[in-house]
């Protein structure tokens, strides 16, 4: 993949309506991975496709986890995507 089409962390955060901290923790675990990004560091770029998809998976994936039914005494699945 190329430089093109791609955005920083700021432009991606505004794009998807979050804070630019919650896009570099989302990178730090690994939610937003080095196959939706160009470059590596403070500067690497991110491909917006890519990397709403890897998001709206993972939320999804965790959506589920938490409509599974819990055991007693359980507090069930925690969702973790809000930053």
């Amino acid at each position: 993949m190329n430089a093109g089409n791609t955005l920083s962390n700021g432009e991606f955060a505004k794009l998807i309506g979050v804070s630019p901290g919650c896009v570099s923790q989302w990178i730090a675990e690994g939610k937003i991975g080095p196959d939706a990004m160009f470059g590596t560091g403070h500067r690497a770029l991110i491909y917006p496709e890519v990397a709403r998809q890897r998001t709206l998976t993972t939320a999804s994936d965790q959506l589920d986890a938490a409509a599974a039914p819990v055991t007693a005494g359980s507090r069930g699945p925690q969702l973790s995507l809000a930053c």
